[in-house]
């Protein structure tokens, strides 16, 4: 209070509970207020004059008709009344309703408090749901420190309890229920719990199987290879028999059988066994493997442990299952953690010995029996050396893999332990041929003795004997590197531990011959340019691209923005002639067919093919008929049709043209490689018969017809082989002519041999 002076004569003031008050001083009050305006807050310094100056008020009361009196303006709306002055009706004072009483906003702490309450309960407030929509469905309890803090304004949540769960956001943000890490039922329930569950498909095993199914009981595994999914009911009929018979704890003590939701579970007759028992049936919900996770770890076990056993006893694959049973029938004799009985112990009552548990693969001796040895050869040996895959629990014995003719198994106990690997023993097949009778040669005839068994070729095939004796003097002479040794007979590491690397011609086949000669051509750029022959090659693939524009294969274009481009490979070839020298280099761009996009790069593929049933039929009507028949070949026929999708292919690396690197090919044409490259080429020929006035057969649509000149007239497609027939040579020749201008298609003759 300011400017204070006396009252005379003293006023009589009545409060709100009747008292009567003596006034006898008046002043001037300044009062620090607070204005919210546009979100933010203001402070204000009024002064207001003829205060009375009441000691025994706790609170200061203020005349709404005297501040109006004052000139101020007063304006009410939503419990708030605000006090202006001045032309621009600037506020200076604001008052909030509460508890049926304005209070005026002032920084003093005394009334904060009050006119927080007051300023809550009169700014509209939103719901604590509203502003969780409002503000992108963030939580509950950011929403709310998002309305306290002061990060951003006008955020007003009203207070009160959370709401319930948000619909969009139990839609939006579900997850996955997380599987416990630790097992939540007791151990009485959890051992009354039988878990199954198979794998698969796999590569066919030795026995034929395609998937194997595990059966898991108190830790207790059993493996069964499964040659369909339909005989996992018949194998889990075969664990609970075996538990019946064998365990010394009664099968009654399985409650449940525990499974995925597979099909090969969920049927009629999985449901009548496991009723038949007496037991429930429980599966897991889809996509929730986890459930049965007992069944699931025993899986991944079992398959690492396989897996390991294989890679270094390396074994061939197809004894995987094998394998398997190997490493269950470890597990079940290795004590789980935190136990100290062993799962066969505990289900069987008897304590494992594994003394003469050899190594998964450890090479073995084995007898071969009287009845089959080969008894000429004395010297040879009684036995053959194979690899310990597994111990037979229904066989006392061995089951021991012997490499050679059939890739037996054999089931035996005459087995002599040895202290290496399997691969390890194993030797070249000519280390394993018998002497020559007569002996006395010294190795360097014996090698000409098998030179010529192994060289020699019957006459009766054409092939002239002196000059296949050169080819053996060729041979004989000639010496391989160890690469081509090691290609020849396996993978490094069985050479590698050989007593000699010494290999001579007598070693290589004619076969080999063959696929060495098929292997000197390319598989791709890369082995192109490293072979000596790159700038052969080179050269080819110059003339593919340039006979590639001569046709009007393709037009050179920058990519369209967005467009979807292929890549391309290269295809190598060598033609030979009849001598087997090589006569030319030949390359081929493809496109990479397998990165088109169904919808962009193409629609439809199918073309159709004749069958050769209906080739049987056209050379039988030909020879009944007693018609000249012609065969004809389309050179490259795929190049040959339009294409009538938008297609854009990359050039060929390092073959691009000069200073247009960055461009692309828009095929005109279609290209080796593309999808529906065949169905083009069918419809551009179909076409073509069709405009000549020949019909496809109701048949088959390869097979065309047309009477003609006194005839009938046939033409047979296959792919971009072409058969026609005709009485009249004169109607085939004309047909030939017609689709030599249109298709180029070359080499008309005689038909000389088929594939029916």
């Amino acid at each position: 209070m300011t400017s204070t002076r006396a009252v005379s004569p003293p006023v009589q003031v009545t409060v709100a509970d009747d008292r009567t008050i003596t006034v006898d001083t008046v002043g001037t009050l300044c009062l620090d207020t607070l204005v919210y305006l546009h979100n933010s807050k203001f402070t204000r310094r009024i002064y207001i004059s003829n205060v009375y100056i009441v000691p025994g008020l706790s609170v200061t009361l203020l005349s709404l008709a005297n501040l109006i009196q004052a000139g101020n303006t007063v304006r009410f709306e939503d419990n708030i009344w605000t006090v202006t002055r001045g032309k621009r009706r600037c506020p200076v004072l604001q008052a909030f309703e509460h508890n049926g009483v304005y209070a005026v906003a002032t920084p003093e702490h005394q009334f904060r408090t009050a006119v927080v309450h007051a300023f809550a309960a009169a700014v509209q407030h939103e719901s604590l749901m509203h502003a969780h929509r409002r503000l992108g469905h963030l939580n509950y309890d950011d929403c709310r420190n998002l309305a306290l803090g002061t990060a951003v304004t006008d955020v007003n949540v009203a207070r009160g309890p959370a709401p319930g769960k948000c619909t969009a956001c139990a839609l939006a943000k579900a997850t996955i229920a997380h599987a416990p890490s630790r097992r939540t039922s007791d151990t009485t329930a959890a051992a009354a719990v039988c878990h199954v569950d198979l794998s698969g498909p796999l590569a066919k095993s030795y026995h034929g199987s395609l998937y194997y199914m595990v059966a898991v009981w108190r830790g207790y595994v059993k493996v069964y290879g499964l040659k369909t999914k339909n005989d996992a009911t018949a194998r889990t009929n075969d664990f609970l028999r075996f538990i019946e018979r064998q365990a010394s704890v009664p099968v009654s003590e399985i409650k449940v059988i525990r499974t995925d939701g597979g099909t090969e579970f969920r049927n009629q007759d999985f449901r009548r066994l496991v009723g038949a028992e007496g037991m429930r049936h429980q599966h897991t919900t889809r996509y929730r493997s986890s459930q049965n996770g007992v069944a699931e770890r025993a899986i991944r076990t079992l398959t690492e442990m396989a897996a390991a056993m294989m890679i270094e006893a390396r074994l061939p694959h197809y004894l995987w299952e094998d394998a398997l049973q190997h490493a269950a029938y470890i597990r079940n004799r290795v004590p789980k953690r935190g136990q100290s009985q062993s799962p066969h112990q505990y289900l069987f009552g008897s304590t494992p010995n594994l003394s003469k548990l050899p190594v998964f693969g450890q090479s073995m001796a084995v007898r071969t029996p009287e009845e089959v040895r080969r008894k000429h050869f004395r010297f040879y040996g009684r036995g053959a050396v194979g690899a310990f895959v597994v111990f037979n629990e229904d066989t006392k014995g061995y089951k021991v893999y012997v490499p050679g003719y059939g890739r037996p198994i054999k089931e035996t106990t005459d087995v002599i332990v040895l202290d290496t690997l399997l691969y390890d023993e194993i030797v070249l097949d000519d280390d394993a041929l018998p002497p020559p009778e007569g002996g006395g040669e010294d190795d360097h005839q014996a090698d000409e003795l098998v030179d010529e068994a192994a060289i020699a070729l019957p006459s009766s095939n054409g092939r002239d004997p002196s000059r296949m004796r050169d080819v053996t003097a060729i041979l004989r002479d000639t010496s391989l590197p160890k690469a081509v040794v090691d290609a020849a007979h396996g993978t490094p590491a069985l050479t590698d531990r050989r007593r000699s690397e010494r290999i001579s011609a007598r070693e290589i086949t004619t076969s080999f011959l063959c696929l060495a000669e098929l292997i000197r051509e390319p598989l791709n750029m890369v082995e192109a340019r490293r072979s000596p022959q790159w700038e052969q090659w080179r050269q080819a693939i110059t003339v593919e691209i340039a006979a590639l524009k001569v046709n009007n294969t393709f037009t050179l274009i920058d990519l369209p923005p967005g467009a979807h481009v292929l890549n391309n490979t290269v295809q190598f070839r060598l033609k030979t002639g009849p001598d087997g020298k090589i006569v030319q280099y030949k390359a081929r761009v493809c496109a990479r067919g397998d990165l088109q996009i169904y919808m962009v790069d193409y629609i439809e593929t199918h073309a159709p093919v004749a069958d050769l049933v209906c080739v049987r039929v056209f050379f039988v009507l030909a020879a009944k008929l007693q018609m000249t028949i012609r065969q004809g070949d389309v050179p490259a026929a795929h190049l040959k049709a339009d294409v009538k999708e938008t297609i854009y292919v990359r050039q060929v690396k390092e073959f691009e043209e000069p200073g247009q690197e960055h461009k692309v090919w828009e095929l005109n044409k279609a290209l080796y490689g593309l999808k529906q490259a065949g169905r083009q080429w069918n419809i551009e020929i179909d076409n073509y018969l069709r405009g000549y006035g020949l019909k496809p057969s109701n048949g088959d649509a390869c097979l065309y017809h047309m009477l003609i000149g006194g005839g009938l007239l046939l033409v047979c497609l296959y792919v971009d082989d072409i058969l026609v027939a005709h009485t009249d040579q004169e109607q085939v020749l004309r047909l030939m002519t017609g689709l030599s201008m249109s298709s180029r298609i070359s080499c008309f003759a005689a038909v000389s041999n088929t594939i029916t």
